[in-house]
């Protein structure tokens, strides 16, 4: 499987990171657009169990389907198997007909920057504030654009972004990978509650 390497980083203003990569010379690759995926995984939740997830995209390259596995703790802790397919609907046919199912089906908002070999993106999740997301073929080439862009290392975060969710609501991670549908719609009632328990826990 290929190494994945990249590191999130929360809390950005997206108007400030924009015109901080307009200034490093950046090239605005895609401009915010939606993208939309669902997570497959068996009845039995195999993939989860074993940290790894099966993931159908449409987005502006086109499709793809994914299996990602979770392997360590680190910018490199992520490994994955990632191919084109024709049509988005087939792909789900196909993964349904061999006994999978619709773990979780996803809406968010991408905007895709390049800087040299880096990808810079700025993402927005339902529910979550915008972050950005930076990933490279190696460690330093990532934190070179970190720093180029004023952002602090050790806040980087790794991994999927049921992390980042976590880090927002007192949840485990099993809640948001397994949510039915993660959607630009008014936060549900019970994630809700968890934000509100996190922010007592950390007053």
């Amino acid at each position: 499987m290929k190494t994945e390497i990249e590191a999130k980083f929360l809390d950005i203003d997206p108007e400030v990171i924009r015109e901080r990569l307009k200034k490093l010379g950046a090239v605005l690759m895609h401009p915010e657009s939606l993208t939309r995926q669902k997570v497959f995984d068996f009845p039995d939740f195999r993939l989860d169990d074993d940290f790894s997830w099966l993931r159908l995209r449409d987005e502006n390259d086109g499709i793809s389907l994914t299996l990602k596995k979770w392997e360590k703790e680190g910018i490199d802790g992520m490994k994955e198997i990632a191919f084109t397919v024709g049509s988005f609907e087939e792909a789900e046919n196909l993964l349904l007909a061999i006994g999978m199912s619709v773990k979780s089906s996803q809406t968010k908002k991408r905007e895709l920057w390049k800087l040299g070999d880096v990808e810079c993106m700025i993402d927005t999740w339902p529910w979550i504030p915008t972050f950005l997301e930076i990933e490279g073929k190696s460690e330093g080439e990532i934190w070179e654009v970190a720093d180029r862009l004023g952002l602090n290392q050790k806040s980087a975060m790794f991994g999927g972004v049921a992390r980042i969710y976590k880090h927002y609501f007192d949840i485990d991670y099993e809640e948001i990978d397994r949510c039915p549908e993660i959607a630009f719609s008014p936060v549900p009632e019970w994630l809700e509650k968890k934000r509100v328990a996190q922010n007592l826990l950390t007053a």
